[in-house]
């Protein structure tokens, strides 16, 4: 039987085997190979993503900084080129959103050394900056840590204010206690009271970088009424010293009108300069911590929150001495929506309440009638810009009885509980005193 070239490479392939099967004159045969030599032979390269190298030499672009991670054991491995130490780095999972963005690689002092994205690329955390790092060489296996342990998890700062003011707030101290009570003058005068010398606090404004205390008279879960689409501000000036009636406290009712609504709602307004920022040294009790956020009543009973997580505003531990006090009742002025918490909580009868809403009824029908007499006007489509405003000047003074009705009763209101927050300041100040002997 012949074979022609036409066939395929099959007899060349059968000749070349066979060449090597039966070797020639000049033939070198491979030893076969020791288990020592196999011991020693390098890894083969792997030419994948960076972060599928179980054990990786890289380095930063510029070639300035480089190190040997190892991950072939139960615990990734690091070591910097030049040093001696050879670190044992956690894995912690990198997620933003709930979704995975990659790994961090943290130090046992606390440090992120690496992250190792969920595409395969590495960058090294040196001070405050981010480099890249590729893989340029192999590397060998790294041999035991020197540099051991789980990572030092290093406290947030409301975690730190939290575990100092929880054991000293007046609901850990004092069982019965509710958090709506730190609305209600009375239980903070019996948490006052009972208050032993380490509960009292400082609220402590140290730099001009962060959050102020909030103003928030009852819990969120007892928030009053709002009315939405009306002024909150007022462009006049705030004078405390010269002002008379419920602008000595910073504000003012006033009744807005608009011929969408025809009526709107009488709404205290605050002048400019009012609330200022609560003073530095305000001495308090902490009534409850919340994670983040601590309640804060102060001497005079007012409620504030305060967050936790910040340097320059806290809250310290003791009173100080009285002479060093800032002035009581910094903030002692009341709109609808502090009223009818208050109403809410207990603090105040519903009659308030009834009271409040019956002269925002009055101002809303007397204004509807206003804009009732201009609506021909405006159906027209001739009603222009000054019109509206004249409609709204008309407004304001037709219907200015029930706006100075209540005026008048916000004005009763915040008096009455300003002089008894005083009588209640004046009764923890003898407190302080007393267990500052002790």
């Amino acid at each position: 039987m012949k074979f022609s070239a036409a066939h395929s490479g099959l007899p060349i392939l059968v000749v070349s085997l066979g060449l090597v099967a039966c070797g020639g004159g000049d033939a070198v045969t491979t030893p076969p190979e020791t288990p020592a030599a196999a011991a020693n032979k390098p890894a083969p390269k792997h030419h994948g993503p960076d972060g599928q190298k179980p054990i990786v030499h890289l380095a930063t672009p510029d070639g300035r900084v480089g190190l040997t991670l190892d991950r072939s054991g139960a615990k990734p491995k690091m070591m910097r080129d030049g040093s001696k130490d050879i670190v044992e780095l956690t894995m912690e999972e990198d997620r933003h959103a709930g979704s995975l963005r990659g790994t961090y690689f943290v130090t046992p002092s606390g440090s992120r050394a690496l992250h190792l994205s969920t595409h395969g690329h590495y960058t090294l955390y040196e001070g405050r900056d981010e480099l890249p790092l590729r893989a340029d060489r192999d590397a060998a296996a790294l041999g035991a840590a020197t540099v051991a342990g789980e990572p030092k998890k290093e406290k947030a700062l409301w975690e730190l204010a939290a575990a100092a003011l929880t054991p000293i707030a007046v609901r850990t101290k004092m069982a019965s206690m509710k958090p709506e009570d730190a609305s209600r003058l009375a239980k903070i005068e019996e948490a006052i009271k009972g208050a032993s010398k380490e509960m009292f606090v400082r609220y402590v404004v140290k730099g001009t970088e962060g959050s102020a205390a909030s103003l928030q008279p009852t819990p969120n879960n007892f928030g009053g009424t709002a009315y939405g689409g009306v002024g909150r501000r007022s462009d006049e000036k705030w004078d405390a010293a010269k002002a008379k009636g419920l602008k000595k406290f910073g504000g003012e009712a006033r009744g807005f009108s608009h011929p969408e609504s025809k009526g709107n709602h009488i709404q205290v307004v605050t002048l400019d300069g009012y609330p200022a920022p609560l003073a530095s040294g305000t001495p308090g009790l902490v009534w409850e911590v919340d994670e983040t956020q601590a309640t804060f009543v102060t001497l005079d009973g007012a409620r504030y929150v305060v967050s936790l997580n910040q340097k320059d505003i806290v809250l310290e531990p003791g009173a100080g001495t009285d002479d060093k006090w800032p002035a009581p009742v910094q903030h002692a002025l009341m709109d609808i929506s502090d009223a009818t918490a208050l109403v809410k909580v207990g603090e105040l009868p519903k009659k308030v309440e009834e009271e409040l809403f019956a002269q925002d009824d009055e101002w809303n029908k007397c204004a509807q009638k206003v804009w009732g007499g201009v609506q021909r006007a405006m159906d027209t489509g001739k009603f222009t810009e000054a019109d509206r405003k004249d409609t709204v000047k008309k407004a304001e003074k037709t219907c200015a009885a029930a706006v100075q009705k209540q005026e008048k009763s916000f004005l009763t209101l915040v008096e009455a509980r300003a002089k008894a927050r005083q009588a209640l300041f004046e009764t923890a100040k003898a407190r302080v005193r007393e267990v500052s002997k002790k």
